[in-house]
């Protein structure tokens, strides 16, 4: 006897008025539609709260009074099952069994967890995991698994593992909750600007992605237990070097004796990026302290991040700054400044500043900015740590001797290199470290360049004028017309309680200037015109030219104990040291052989680590013990 189940469909006419429809189905037992020949309710036990019935030749579920279909399943109203939101695709039917859903597929398309995939592809088709890693389909989606020494994020990219680093600042950004007042979107709750954004009400910003003008001025404060915050509202976590440029949220902002804040995840406004008077994308500025700029994408343009002012305590970490603007070349920026305006006789501070695990392309990195000596000014920046960050340089920067761009040129047109220190530390117990760095590219400025640049070594950086109480330790400088330099050649100032040990220095030392005015400049290190300075324990492997430049140094500066792999000549005497330096050269000179055995392990240098085409360069040899 045929049974039959009527299920009551609601619905809403054109003109709003509510009517009910009966369809009558073929409950189970009824000839009529089949799947593959056989009955397409076989099996089918609507979980034992309904009955299963035919409609257009398909299955369906018609439950008891208390339970609604999920698939093939009933659940109890104001419950989900396993079933919920599970469409398979579009192309099947979920089916639970035993509290777990599956995929009944219709024909040319199987099951990938809880997909419905055609014949012959998957969902893993497409997804190469970055380069480092294996697809294997997860629940129905794509999942990578990561080689060693990456891992996963958003399920299909593998990114490099980052060293724990103990200067990194914890970054703590709370999940959107529409039912907490001080969590605003923008433009949606408020517009971008500087009444939002100094607001009594909202404390965390999430912005949708897009480009917003403007360089709204921040004078309001979090506090240490609770820190302000702008960050995307996009729903991933990908940094944004690895998204479209049309998924990025394009900002600028300037801090004015605002602290507690912490910037995550933005990218630069390019127009306002290119604009000098702006003084780079991000301003901290007047008193701003303790803020932390995280995870940023800075395009093509000039400077990215300015501190200036007596601001203390600011930290930029994991950001990408990526390329240079022609129309900036002539301008004597970098990515990053810590600068001052101050008038003679002032003392003008920025101190304990953080700079870590960036990536700098392109362009110059940091510059520690000061007056002049003889504008009698100084410009204190204790506690300036430099750490774990990578720079360099390729074809779009390079150039021919007239300016000429050319990928494979001996020259840049813009000046490359580390970045300048022109002071540091005035407090000897809190000095400026730059450490485990990397350098690789940078080349010398074209011999027509503007009057505006100057670089004619381009190496790690040159520290001078009143640059005291500075440490430059593990560092990594690659294939570069100089290394690090601390000397003074303005007025006889001299640089003070230096300490350059451990550090790494390949391929450097080449100068293409004609003649050799700058082979002294050219060198992987120079000490000239020190005092209470050492320069000890480094390792130069495969000098071009020369390896070092020491003159003018006072008795209680040391130059000695480093190792020089493939070069016999002696350091280049620039000049008589005063009486009590040591004359002998405790250096020690090996061959390529001695070299290796010397120093069996490679260094790995890993950078576009914020993007989606992660990079590795080799220094073959270079090591006494493996890279940690």
């Amino acid at each position: 006897m045929m049974k039959a189940a009527f299920v009551a469909l609601t619905s809403r006419g054109r003109l709003g008025m509510s009517f009910v429809v009966l369809f009558v189905l073929c409950a189970q037992g009824c000839s009529g539609g089949s799947k593959s020949g056989n009955n397409v309710c076989e099996g089918v036990t609507c979980s034992g709260h309904g009955v299963c019935a035919v409609a257009d030749g398909e299955a369906v579920c018609a439950c008891d009074p208390g339970y609604h279909p999920e698939g093939l399943s009933c659940i109890e109203d104001g419950t989900n099952g396993p079933c919920f939101e599970v469409d398979c695709s579009g192309h099947g039917t979920c089916v639970e069994s035993e509290g777990t859903a599956t995929c009944d597929c219709e024909a040319g398309f199987h099951a990938e967890g809880l997909s419905c995939v055609e014949d012959g592809t998957s969902v893993c088709d497409g997804v190469d995991c970055s380069g480092h890693g294996t697809c294997r389909v997860v629940d129905g989606a794509a999942q990578c698994d990561c080689e060693d020494g990456y891992h996963v994020v958003d399920a299909v990219f593998c990114e490099a593992d980052v060293p724990e680093n103990e200067y990194l600042e914890p970054v703590e950004i709370p999940n959107f909750d529409p039912n907490d007042p001080t969590h605003c979107i923008i433009p949606d709750d408020v517009p971008w600007s500087a009444d939002t954004l100094n607001s009594e009400i909202c404390e965390h910003f999430y912005v949708r992605p897009g480009t917003y003008p403007g360089k709204p001025v921040i004078t309001r404060s979090g506090s240490e237990d609770a820190r302000r915050t702008i960050s995307p509202y996009d729903g991933s976590t990908l940094h944004p070097g690895k998204l479209a440029d049309e998924d990025r949220t394009k900002i600028a902002l300037r801090f004015e004796d605002a602290s507690w804040w912490v910037v995550s995840r933005m990218s630069s406004n390019q127009a306002l990026y290119m604009e000098w008077g702006n003084r780079g994308t991000i301003e901290i500025w007047r008193g701003s302290n303790n803020i932390i700029i995280d995870s940023m994408y800075f395009g093509p343009g000039g400077q990215a991040v300015a501190i200036r002012r007596n601001c203390h305590d600011n930290t930029v970490q994991r950001c990408f700054m990526d390329g240079v603007n022609p129309a900036m070349l002539t301008s004597d920026l970098s990515f990053i400044q810590l600068e001052d305006s101050i008038e003679e006789g002032q003392v003008a501070r920025t101190l304990n500043t953080k700079i870590i695990l960036n990536e700098f392309h392109n362009f110059k990195a940091l510059r520690l900015q000061c007056h002049w000596p003889e504008q009698i000014g100084y410009k204190d920046f204790s506690g300036t740590i430099v750490d774990s960050n990578v720079v360099w340089f390729d074809g779009d920067v390079l150039c021919d001797a007239d300016g000429t761009p050319n990928p494979n040129g001996d020259f840049a047109f813009a000046e490359t290199g580390f970045g300048g220190v022109k002071s540091a530390a005035e407090d000897p117990n809190n000095p400026v470290i730059y450490s485990n760095n990397v350098l690789m590219g940078a080349r010398q400025l074209y011999p027509n360049a503007p009057s505006t640049l100057s670089s004619p070594a381009s190496g790690f950086t040159v520290t001078y004028f009143n640059s005291n109480n500075i440490i430059y330790r593990r560092n990594v400088v690659i294939d570069c017309p100089g290394g690090i330099a601390l000397t003074s050649n303005h007025g006889g100032v001299e640089v003070r309680n230096g300490l350059v040990e451990d550090n790494i220095f390949y391929g450097c030392g080449f100068n293409h200037y004609s003649g050799s005015a700058h082979n002294a400049r050219c060198t992987s290190m120079r000490m000239q015109a020190t005092s209470g300075t050492i320069f000890r324990h480094n390792v130069v492997k495969d000098p071009i030219t020369n390896w070092a430049t020491v003159g003018y140094n006072r008795s209680d500066s040391y130059f000695g104990e480093n190792t020089v792999i493939n070069m016999d000549d002696p350091i280049v005497d620039d000049g008589p040291d005063l009486p009590g330096l040591s004359p002998e050269d405790t250096n020690i000179y090996l061959r390529s052989s001695e070299g290796d055995a010397e120093f069996p392990y490679d260094y790995v240098v890993h950078y576009y680590k914020y993007t989606n085409a992660p990079q590795t360069s080799v220094v073959p040899h270079v090591l006494r013990t493996p890279q940690q």
